[in-house]
């Protein structure tokens, strides 16, 4: 009869040490999602700041192109302000040589320009084309980081529902035992 006591209250002990460990696990479970929220805000604050900075970039190149095509168009003005004002000098000098000294000079503007738009275009091409890789590389990051998660998540799922049932046999056999013994 106490051997019969003892081993209930070892089944007792075993199911409660069961109880505990699948409330354990059940707070490992509720740790992950909060840490998969967690890591899905980040994602998302983190695209989120770097789409605004990408537009900034974009918004910045844009200034400077315009920037530059203004003072382009000043200069030419500023040329042909002059080239106004020159005219009395043309008849002297003659029309051809200032017509080709502005010409060279139109060309030269043309040229720089062209240069200085080449070069701030590549430049700002390569950075946004950078940002978009650093961007995809931390995106595939964390994508890989929520798939491991939710596998992580599924694996303690599984573990919980086979304790639940392992708890589930257990009370039933304490309780078919409880039974056996009531009946002798």
């Amino acid at each position: 009869m106490q051997s019969q006591i003892s081993l209930l209250e070892e089944e007792r002990i075993l199911d409660k040490d069961m109880k505990n460990e699948l409330r354990k696990l059940q707070e490992d479970v509720k740790k992950l999602e909060n840490e998969k929220s967690t890591v899905q805000s980040r994602l998302e604050k983190q695209n989120s700041h770097l789409k605004l900075e990408l537009e900034g970039f974009q918004t910045n190149h844009e200034r400077i192109v315009s920037e530059f095509e203004r003072k382009h168009k000043e200069e030419l003005a500023r040329i042909s302000h002059q080239c106004e004002m020159t005219k009395k000098d043309m008849v002297k000098r003659g029309v051809e040589s200032v017509r080709e000294r502005f010409l060279k000079e139109k060309g030269d503007l043309q040229r720089q320009y062209d240069e200085n738009l080449r070069r701030l275009s590549g430049e700002w091409e390569e950075k946004i084309k950078k940002d978009r890789e650093c961007l995809k590389n931390d995106s595939e990051k964390l994508h890989l980081e929520l798939k491991n998660l939710k596998k992580e998540k599924c694996l303690l799922e599984e573990e919980a529902k086979k304790l639940a049932v392992r708890c589930e046999e257990q009370d039933r056999s304490i309780a078919e035992s409880v039974t056996l013994e009531r009946k002798y």
